[in-house]
């Protein structure tokens, strides 16, 4: 049954009352000159958000009315219904009125049509309505206006839409009105990407769009930290917004930052993993007991291992249990197979890399590959002002995957690798490879030419190549361990060693810090023994007193940070420019749900490592 039925009836009588009082008002007068008690009436239940009682009173005024007043009123109240979502008493209205009244009639009649044609699309609504900007009452432009936004949501243009609702919204006549434009209003805003409100926030002076942009922008720097998202929404609540969109705003961040009630994890708790699988969860049961949060998730823990389930099985099972996030799995067979399966029905924190980037909902990737290392370290030789480097890998699929992301990266922000070099494993002196690199064995051989053309024998010094200013290794720390010493004896010594984390042991080493002196590499912050954030440090401490002899090293940080990230991965998946902190980082998400890493650099000396102020990339 319509919503406007039960109106329709006081409708009926409040006309035979009208017809019986005899009252008509002056004809020809336009609507901005007539007034009637019934037109106040009904702006007084929209002012109250009562749209039925209002759609009748509208009625009411038409049928008392002289022409144009007539019309307009009529297809106000179809205006109204439609609001309403009562599309037939809409159509009814605006088919009863398909003639008559002025300019603001014939705009309303197609704001109607628009809204109520069946093979228009949200998005293809956009430019019809914006034409008709303007044109309407102070009564009918909050729903002009409202329908437009949604139009320019639909189609991808979040900042048309808050251009659309800036003037309605301050100009709403009612509180009512206000809250539903303001909520409209803040999506637009929280759609927009970070640096195109940035830019258009350059672009104006402080006025009442640009009050809007700092209460987005500030949230949006603050969802991860509750204390100075307060202080920032306290600030602007002096100057602006309603209280009741601000508590909005707050409970938003809340249930974003909160986790789901169950999570389930998923790793090789048995087979050739059950190590990595057994220092991974017990960084997530760490972080666990160490959290401050007034909200903890119930943990499960499934074993995805040869000796337990698949992951697509276990995944399912999860789901079936109630889990609202999946963190896992490890194997990047099992990260790919997981994938393979379709959308998944609750958010993914899975352990490692897909072979290809994928954008699949909220399946994100989280994983310490060294081609990450790498590509941060290729930053720190750009940014310290290398631009010829040689590269030298091992020759194997590992160390051709570090050198091509080191590559890659490098040329890409303008250098340039002059020649590249590969190791076998199993050889302990590297001479051969390495003189190779340098050119040492062409200078040698030009020694030789020149004695044998003057018969002479002279003293020879080998010269290494003049055209490069670095090297990159791609080394695990045993070879990278006989790599550097020889280098510096085969006359490198000034030369800069770039290399990955791989390259230095997990645990700070003398016997390492002399082999590897000079090395400058990223390392993870939980590394270097000095965590900052409570999280870490409390982790660290109940890892202490559980395992007094585990030593947790960068599977155990995965695994502390796979659990922060219950704690707002939402927040920064909608923002690629926000970044948490974390044990194994600075964390970011972009735009393919891959989790970003920012690392600390050091340089390898023989009293230690040095930190550097440089985060890569």
């Amino acid at each position: 049954m319509s919503a406007l039925r039960p109106a329709l009836a006081l409708l009926v009588a409040l006309v035979m009352l009208a017809g019986c009082a005899g009252m008509m008002p002056e004809p020809d007068r336009a609507l901005s000159e007539y007034e009637s008690p019934l037109i106040d009436d009904a702006e007084a239940a929209i002012a109250v958000d009562d749209l039925v009682s209002a759609t009748t009173l509208l009625q009411m005024a038409a049928m008392e009315a002289p022409e144009p007043a007539s019309t307009q009123l009529a297809l106000e109240a179809a205006v109204l219904a439609l609001a309403l979502g009562d599309e037939i008493h809409a159509e009814k209205l605006l088919q009863a009125n398909r003639r008559g009244g002025d300019a603001r009639a014939s705009a309303l009649r197609s704001m109607l049509e628009t809204q109520l044609a069946s093979d228009l699309s949200e998005a293809a609504r956009s430019d019809p309505l914006a034409r008709l900007e303007g044109r309407f009452s102070p009564r009918i432009a909050p729903w002009h206006a409202e329908w437009l936004a949604q139009a320019y949501l639909q189609s991808g243009q979040p900042l048309a839409a808050f251009d659309a609702l800036l003037m309605p919204t301050q100009r709403a006549g009612s509180i009512a009105i206000r809250l539903r434009l303001e909520a409209l209003l803040w999506r637009s805003l929280m759609q927009t990407p970070i640096d195109q409100l940035t830019a258009r926030r350059e672009s104006l002076i402080n006025n009442q769009a640009a009050a809007w942009l700092d209460l987005a922008l500030g949230v949006r720097a603050n969802w991860l930290d509750t204390a100075a998202m307060r202080i920032h929404l306290w600030q602007w609540r002096e100057r602006n917004a309603t209280a009741q969109l601000l508590e909005r705003i707050t409970a938003m961040q809340r249930a974003m930052l909160n986790p789901p009630r169950k999570v389930a994890v998923l790793l090789p708790l048995s087979g050739e993993l059950e190590a990595a699988g057994e220092a991974i969860r017990r960084g997530i049961l760490a972080a666990h007991y160490a959290s401050l949060e007034t909200t903890r998730p119930e943990l499960r823990f499934f074993d995805v291992g040869p000796d337990g389930m698949n992951a697509a099985e276990a995944y399912q099972q999860a789901v079936t249990e109630g889990a609202g996030l999946v963190i896992g799995p490890l194997a990047k067979a099992a990260v790919n197979r997981l994938l393979s399966t379709g959308p998944t029905a609750v958010p993914v924190i899975a352990l490692n890399r897909a072979e290809a980037a994928t954008n699949q909902g909220e399946f994100y990737q989280f994983g310490l590959a060294p081609e990450e290392d790498a590509r941060a370290i290729a930053a720190l030789a750009i940014e310290r002002g290398h631009q010829r480097l040689l590269t030298f890998s091992a020759a194997d699929s590992w160390g051709a995957r570090v050198a091509t992301a080191f590559t890659t990266a490098f040329e890409e922000a303008g250098g340039e690798i002059v020649d590249r070099g590969r190791f076998p494993l199993a050889q302990e002196d590297l001479a051969e490879p390495i003189r190779a690199l340098l050119d040492l064995d062409r200078s040698d051989a030009r020694s030789e030419r020149l004695r044998q053309i003057t018969g002479e024998r002279f003293r020879h010094e080998p010269r290494r190549r003049q055209d490069i200013d670095g090297i990159f290794i791609g080394a695990f720390e045993d070879s990278a361990r006989l790599i550097v010493p020889q280098l510096r004896f085969h006359r490198a010594f000034e030369l800069p060693v770039f290399a990955t984390a791989q390259s230095y042991p997990n645990f700070e080493s003398e016997v390492a810090n002399d082999d590897l002196a000079g090395m400058w590499m990223p390392r993870l912050p939980w590394l270097l023994n000095e965590p900052s954030d409570p999280l870490d440090r409390d982790a660290a401490q109940q890892l202490a007193n559980a395992l007094p002899s585990f030593r947790p090293g960068p599977l155990t940080a995965l695994g502390i940070d796979s659990y922060r990230l219950l704690y707002g991965i939402e927040a920064l998946a909608q923002n690629p420019a926000l970044q948490k902190s974390g044990a194994t980082g600075r964390l970011s998400v972009d735009g393919d749900g891959r989790i970003q890493r920012q690392l600390p650099v050091v340089q390898v000396t023989t009293r230690g490592l040095r930190r550097t102020n440089n985060w890569l990339p």
